[in-house]
């Protein structure tokens, strides 16, 4: 996260208004209202989510959104389900199908969302016009793809959460590790419910 949006968010806080980022599928926050003005937040009761900036969590790292864990009642009908997405195979390259490790995200699945070819290195800028996708996201795929062909293959949930699903969180839940609360609205709501905020110990 760059300082200026982390003086933004400081400084939205303040004024006593959330701050809503322009993100995948249109990037608002629960707590902003359409016209801007604050809003009452639509989350599930007794489900607190952190700032929009983030916060440190496990390990010293930076969770967009704030860290989340898995509480340790989880139904075993709900485990059951959680640990079979987490042992997904996710194609990371043509014909190449790995088990990502807990944090990563296939990149070649991400390209997918805007129809890039993988063989020329190009988005589909007409694709992404069909999308009505904002300049700060195009700029972000056509990023992504400067990653692809420099010869990665995952990107961090951290960095992107917006660009994350169900299975890429299942492999962190299936692990104990905790999910950036920017992804939260992506998982299902019965899955959502049982995560709580993390709270490091004394």
């Amino acid at each position: 996260m760059s300082l200026l949006r982390k003086f933004a968010n400081e400084y939205a806080a303040l004024k006593g208004h959330a701050f809503c980022p322009t993100g995948e599928g249109g990037g608002i926050d629960n707590s902003c209202s359409p016209t801007g003005e604050p809003g009452k937040s639509t989350e599930p009761q007794g489900q607190k989510r952190a700032k929009v900036g983030g916060e440190i969590g496990p390990n010293n790292e930076w969770y967009p959104g704030g860290a989340f864990i898995a509480t340790t009642d989880l139904p075993k009908m709900l485990k059951r389900k959680i640990d079979k997405a987490a042992g997904d195979k996710i194609e990371i390259e043509p014909y190449k199908w790995v088990v990502p490790q807990p944090g990563q995200m296939s990149l070649m699945e991400k390209l997918g969302h805007v129809d890039a070819n993988l063989h020329t290195g190009q988005v589909n800028e007409q694709y992404m016009d069909y999308l009505k996708l904002t300049s700060e996201q195009r700029t972000k795929y056509r990023g992504l793809m400067e990653r692809w062909k420099s010869g990665e293959r995952f990107v961090s949930i951290n960095e992107f959460p917006e660009l994350a699903n169900f299975k890429d969180m299942a492999r962190l839940i299936s692990k104990g590790h905790a999910v950036p609360g920017a992804a939260l609205d992506k998982l299902p709501a019965d899955v959502r419910e049982k995560l709580q905020k993390f709270k490091p110990k004394p």
